[in-house]
């Protein structure tokens, strides 16, 4: 359900943003990006960090900031990454 809740949040703000050709690519991407979110969200700290990471967003977001968000935004964007890579060592090293 964590990961359902995730992807409508990165959708509201792709709708937010008003790009048709993102949004198009996001919705054709689903099932994968599902997955992914999935992979994030089956550790709880991951899960809670995604969420503090979510509001930090938001706030920049609410309040205007283009420093803060872009912050924000590659902050979330490294954790991102780095949990999948995590997940693909774990995933390399059991075969």
């Amino acid at each position: 359900e964590a990961a359902s809740h995730d992807y409508d949040f990165h959708l509201a703000l792709i709708e937010a943003a008003g790009n048709p050709v993102l949004l198009r690519m996001y919705r054709l991407l689903s099932a994968p990006l599902k997955f992914y979110l999935e992979v994030g969200k089956s550790h709880r700290p991951e899960t809670e960090m995604s969420l503090a990471e979510h509001g930090r967003i938001m706030s920049a977001l609410e309040q205007r900031d283009s420093r803060a968000l872009t912050q924000a935004l590659n902050d979330h964007f490294d954790h991102s990454a780095a949990v999948m890579a995590h997940f693909f060592q774990r995933a390399n090293a059991s075969l």
